[in-house]
């Protein structure tokens, strides 16, 4: 099982910023570490890391 560090560096090298940037906000999400229930994530934001989990489900 890769380590948060070794998960975060291989989104980074796959992605563009932005897309790493919410990628990374997704992986936070899905480790228990929400910045969505803390309310710091407007609803933009919110919506694009809800498709992103979405994306990664059908995946799977």
């Amino acid at each position: 099982m890769p380590t948060l560090r070794a998960e975060i560096a291989d989104i980074i090298t796959q992605n563009s910023v932005e897309r790493a940037a919410l990628e990374i906000l997704a992986l936070l999400e899905e480790k228990g570490l929400s910045l969505v229930e803390n309310g710091w994530l407007d609803d933009d934001t919110i919506s694009q890391l809800n498709h992103i989990s979405e994306e990664k489900n059908d995946e799977k």
